[in-house]
Formats: C-alpha cells, sequence, structure tokens
C-alpha cells in the first residue's frame, strides 16, 4: 500500500495556503493603513490641543492688560497681548503660512496654518486659527478661542 499524497493532494494543499497568506497579507495591510491614518489625525489633535491650551492658559480670565494690532501688512496677522501676570507680553502672528504662538509652532507635513482672524461680539473676543491638512483636504481642524474681555472697557 502506497502511503503517500498524490501531486493533486499536494497542489490543492499549497494552492489553499497560498490562498490564506495572500488574505493574511492583505488584512496585515489594512491594519496598518488604518493604524496609521489614526496616528495622524491623533498627532494633529494633539498639536491643535497643545496650541489652544498654551493660548488659553495665557489668556486666562482677566489676565489681558492690553490688546495690541502688531501686523506690518495686510497679509500679516500680528496681536500683541500685555498680561497682568508672568510672562507679561504674549503674541499670536502669521507670516507666510506659518503661526507664531509663543515662539512655539510652524507648519509641518501634517499641519497648515491659516490666517487668524480676531473678531470682537458684544464684550467677548473671538481669535479663530485656521488649522488644514494636507492628508484631509475635507476636515477643519481650526482652533476658537473665544475670551470675555468685559473688565478691559
Amino acid at each position: 500500500m502506497n502511503k503517500g499524497f498524490t501531486l493533486v493532494e499536494l497542489i490543492v494543499t499549497f494552492t489553499l495556503a497560498s490562498l490564506l497568506i495572500i488574505i493574511l497579507i492583505n488584512v496585515l495591510i489594512l491594519i496598518k493603513a488604518n493604524y496609521e491614518e489614526v496616528n495622524t489625525r491623533t498627532k494633529i489633535y494633539l498639536e491643535q490641543a497643545k496650541m489652544s491650551n498654551t493660548i488659553n492658559s495665557l489668556l486666562s480670565p482677566n489676565n489681558i492688560a492690553s490688546i495690541e494690532d502688531c501686523s506690518r501688512t495686510e497679509d500679516d496677522f500680528c496681536i500683541r497681548f500685555e498680561l497682568n501676570e508672568e510672562p507679561y507680553e504674549f503674541y499670536i502672528g502669521y507670516r507666510n503660512d506659518e503661526i507664531d504662538a509663543w515662539n512655539t509652532y510652524g507648519s509641518s507635513k501634517l499641519i497648515k496654518y491659516g490666517k487668524p482672524t480676531l473678531t470682537y461680539d458684544g464684550p467677548y473676543m473671538i481669535i479663530n486659527i485656521p488649522i488644514s491638512s494636507p492628508l484631509y483636504p475635507n476636515e477643519n481642524f481650526d482652533i476658537n478661542i473665544v475670551e470675555d474681555i468685559s473688565y478691559l472697557d
């Protein structure tokens, strides 16, 4: 009696094993792509939160002594805040697609900053810092900071 495998059985076994390996490789590629997307979004949100927390902590209630526009041209954006507590000065600047808030932030491959806007609505100062990502062109990661400055009047 012959106790070996036939050629057909070996071919079928290798074919099924190859299919399983191909499916597993595709699943691993999808998992890696999903991980990279989540990791990139997390980095964007962390940068957004870091900038927002920095600005909000410095512009804490009743800490603003004065607000001055320090822009040099219409294409620039610069606001200088004189503060009541240390540090006694803080500014938000924008030029050539780079934002500067306490010398901490610049554009990167993940994040592009747009020109900020400053508006007043009654006793509130509203700063909008546009943030976008080339990787997610249809999503908005803007920072909106609202401060009550009624005590400055």
